[in-house]
């Protein structure tokens, strides 16, 4: 028993400082000043688990996007393996600027820009990172047929016209 609680332990500090998905019954308001952002993350290579940090350009908003966790577990389990994110945030403009897992990260300057827009869904496509060894790569591919399918069938609130659909730009 004590074995089982020191193993789950990392997971319950891993769900406390990241963002979860919405509720699946979730629903856009309107009048909110929030909105959904939506993508997929996917990965391979050495590490199967970690932060990807994000941080606001013009509000004070920081925190971090777990690839997965104990309520929110992979939707694709072949290779790559990987998640659909769909995280409430302030409007405003955020950057996706580390990759860390404990005393692993990034070293180089990374900044993967993206938007949340108040009252809408903003689908940013896949991201996709691939660690090698020393080297991080990360890519963005539009996967919208396959994702917003899995949305939809996952979110029964939420409506194809509050979708705005955007791109990762990777600098």
């Amino acid at each position: 028993m004590f074995l089982r609680v020191l193993l789950l332990l990392p997971l319950l500090f891993i769900t406390a400082c990241a963002n979860l998905n919405v509720s699946t019954d979730y629903s856009i308001k309107p009048d909110s000043k929030k909105g959904l952002v939506v993508f997929s993350f996917t990965t391979e290579g050495l590490l199967d688990n970690y932060f990807l940090k994000y941080r606001g350009i013009d509000n004070p908003n920081e925190n971090a996007i777990v690839l997965w966790t104990i309520y929110d577990t992979f939707d694709w389990h072949d290779s790559p393996e990987g998640r659909l994110v769909v995280v409430e945030l302030d409007e405003g403009s955020y950057e996706f600027h580390e990759i860390r897992l404990g005393a692993i990260h990034t070293l180089e300057r990374m900044s993967i820009p993206f938007k949340a827009k108040a009252g809408k869904v903003v689908y940013m496509g896949n991201l996709h990172v691939n660690f090698q060894e020393e080297l991080v790569f990360v890519s963005s591919y539009d996967e919208s047929s396959r994702d917003l399918e899995l949305l939809f069938s996952k979110y029964k609130k939420l409506d194809e016209k509050d979708v705005i659909k955007d791109r990762f730009l990777i600098k």
